[in-house]
C-alpha cells in the first residue's frame, strides 16, 4: 500500500499529501477517508510512470462529489459529510453520457485516483531541461535543425531569409484521445517548453510547474479555477462554465487567462482581414520575430550565417475559426513569405524527429540547464517556498510589436464551430549519419549501453531539407481565413504579474490591429 505524507506550512489553509510510490500495484480507494483541508494538493504515483506526477487543485470549499457548498460548515462537519459519501456503496453506471463533449469517469465517485487511471498514463508533460527521453508525441530539437535546412535552402536559392524563436522550443502533436478537440491544449504546453526553459525570466517555472504542473486536463482544471476566482466571466459563460473531463475546444483567449491567472504576462491582438488580404498579420508576425538591427561590426561568420537567425523570442499562438497553430518563425522566398509553424494536428515522420532529437542530444539538450537551480530541489519543496513567499514583481510597460494605437477591446472569440530509429549527427552541420533501424514496427532507440546491435543508415538533410521545411511552412495564399487572434508574450520578457497586475487582467481584453 502506498504511504501518505503530510506537510504543513503552519497556515492550516495548505496541506500537501504525497503518495509514494509502493513495489506493489495502489489499491483502490475503496471506503478510505481523508481530511478535506482547504486546499488540497495531491501528488500520485504509480510505478508504471515512476518520473511522473499528476497533481490537482481541489477546492474543498466545494464537495468534490455532490457539489455541496461546505464553506460555512466547521472543519468537524465537513468531514462528517465526506464520511457520508465514502460510507455508501459506488453506483454502478454503464449509461453513456448524455452530452457526447463529457468523458464520464468509470464511477459515480469522481475521485482523482479514478481520473489518474482513466486518462493520466498518456497526459504527461515534457520540456528540454527533463533527464529523462521526451514522449513520443514531443519532438525537441526541430528549430537548429530547420535552421540548417533553410541555411540549405538559401544556398540552393530557394529561400533568401529566415527567423526563428527559441531554439528549444518543442513541438507536440495531439494523440487519439485529444484528437479534433486538443489543439489549444497543445499549443498551450508548446509555449511552457520555451518559458519553463528560458533564462531570462527564470521565475516562470516555478509559476507554470504547478500545482498543478502543465498538462492537457491539468489546464482545463487551471481555466476552471481561474474562472473561479472572477477571471474571463464572459468566456466561462460561453463554455457553459464547465471544461473538466470534456472535449472542448479552447483558443488563445482560454490561454491568455491561463497565463495571466499564473502570473506570466501574455498579450492578444486581433486581426481583421476582409478586403485586407494576409498582408497586416504576415507583417506584424514579421516584425515580432525579427530581431533588431545589429549596430555593432559583423564578424566574418555571423555574415555567414545571417540568412537564417535563431532568436530567444518566445513562440506566439495564431488562432484563426476552428483551429490554433503555434508560429515559430517566417522564411522569406522570391514568391514571398511563408509562416514556420509548428501545428499540433501535424505528426512529425520518425526520420525527421529524430534527427532533431539526436541533435537535440549532442548539444547536451538533455538535463537541467546551467542556472535552473530550481531542478535541485524536490517539486513539493520548491511549491511550499512559492507558498511560503510568492514571487509578486513589477512588470514594466510592455509594447507590442506594432505601434498599435486602438484601445484595447473585450475578448474577441473564435467561433466554436521511413525507416530510421535514432541519428548521430557529425559535427559538419549537414551531413549526418542514422544509426538504428525500425524492428517489427516498433521504435528501437539507440543507446551506448554495451551489448546494443547498431544498424546505420544515411539521412542525407542536403537531399532533405524541402521534406524538413514542407512539414512546417504555411504560406500566405494558405492564410484565407477572415479573422485571426494573437497570443504572444512581449519582448523582452517581463518579470511576473503582480498580484494587483493580475487582478487588473480577469477581464479578457485585446488589441485590434485592424
Amino acid at each position: 500500500m502506498p504511504s501518505a505524507i503530510a506537510v504543513d506550512d503552519g497556515s492550516s489553509d495548505v496541506e500537501f499529501i504525497s503518495i509514494k510510490p509502493s513495489t506493489s500495484k495502489p489499491a483502490s480507494r475503496g471506503k478510505s477517508k481523508r481530511t478535506p483541508p482547504s486546499y488540497v494538493f495531491q501528488v500520485l504515483c504509480s510505478e508504471e510512470m515512476p518520473h511522473q506526477h499528476l497533481l490537482y487543485i481541489r477546492d474543498i470549499l466545494q464537495c468534490q462529489i455532490c457539489s455541496a457548498n461546505l464553506g460555512e460548515l466547521p472543519m468537524t462537519a465537513r468531514q462528517a459529510h465526506y464520511d457520508a459519501h465514502f460510507d455508501e456503496q459506488p453506483a454502478s453506471s454503464t449509461a453513456s453520457s448524455s452530452k457526447l463533449n463529457i468523458m464520464k469517469p468509470p464511477s459515480s465517485i469522481k475521485s482523482p485516483m479514478h481520473m489518474y487511471k482513466t486518462w493520466t498514463k498518456d497526459d504527461i508533460f515534457w520540456y528540454p531541461s527533463e533527464e529523462v527521453d521526451p514522449p513520443d508525441n514531443f519532438s525537441p530539437g526541430l528549430i537548429p535543425l530547420m535552421k540548417r535546412a533553410l541555411t540549405i535552402a538559401h544556398d540552393k536559392g530557394d529561400s533568401q531569409r529566415a527567423v526563428l524563436c527559441y531554439p528549444r522550443t518543442v513541438h507536440i502533436h495531439q494523440q487519439s484521445w485529444d484528437g479534433g478537440w486538443g489543439c489549444g491544449y497543445r499549443n498551450y504546453l508548446m509555449a511552457c517548453t520555451a518559458l519553463m526553459d528560458q533564462q531570462t525570466q527564470i521565475g516562470y517555472f516555478s509559476l507554470l510547474d504547478g500545482p498543478p504542473p502543465p498538462s492537457v486536463r491539468n489546464l482545463q482544471y487551471l481555466v476552471e479555477e481561474a474562472w473561479n476566482k472572477g477571471y474571463d466571466e464572459e468566456g466561462a459563460q460561453q463554455l457553459g462554465s464547465a471544461l473538466v473531463d470534456t472535449r472542448k475546444w479552447i483558443g488563445t483567449a482560454e490561454l491568455y487567462v491561463a497565463f495571466t491567472y499564473r502570473g506570466i504576462p501574455a498579450q492578444l491582438v486581433d486581426f481583421d482581414l476582409k478586403d485586407k488580404g494576409p498582408g497586416p498579420l504576415v507583417r506584424w508576425i514579421r516584425q515580432y520575430f525579427s530581431p533588431p538591427e545589429d549596430q555593432g561590426k559583423r564578424t566574418i561568420d555571423n555574415a555567414l550565417r545571417a540568412p537564417v537567425v535563431i532568436t530567444d523570442r518566445m513562440p506566439l499562438v495564431l488562432q484563426h475559426n476552428g483551429h490554433s497553430r503555434t508560429v515559430v518563425g517566417y522564411e522569406l522566398t522570391k514568391k514571398g513569405l511563408n509562416l514556420l509553424m509548428f501545428d499540433p494536428s501535424k505528426y512529425v515522420p520518425n526520420d525527421i524527429r529524430n534527427a532533431a532529437l539526436s541533435r537535440f542530444r549532442v548539444d547536451g539538450g538533455q538535463g537541467p540547464l546551467a542556472g535552473h537551480d530550481h531542478e535541485k530541489e524536490g517539486r513539493a519543496r520548491r511549491l511550499l517556498q512559492h507558498i511560503k513567499k510568492p514571487f509578486q514583481g513589477k512588470r514594466k510597460a510592455s509594447l507590442s510589436p506594432e505601434k498599435l494605437d486602438t484601445p484595447p477591446a473585450k475578448r474577441v472569440r473564435a467561433d466554436d464551430t521511413a525507416d530510421s530509429d535514432a541519428i548521430v549527427i557529425d559535427d559538419d552541420e549537414d551531413d549526418m549519419t542514422l544509426v538504428g533501424a525500425k524492428q517489427n514496427g516498433n521504435d528501437t532507440r539507440t543507446t551506448n549501453g554495451s551489448g546494443e546491435q547498431k544498424h546505420a543508415a544515411q539521412f542525407d538533410l542536403t537531399k532533405e531539407f524541402s521534406k524538413v521545411l514542407k512539414i512546417f511552412r504555411v504560406s500566405e495564399k494558405q492564410l484565407n481565413d477572415k479573422r485571426y487572434q494573437i497570443l504572444y508574450f512581449p519582448f523582452p520578457l517581463k518579470e511576473p504579474l503582480s498580484e494587483f497586475e493580475k487582478q487588473s487582467r480577469r477581464i479578457v481584453t485585446s488589441v485590434k490591429a485592424c
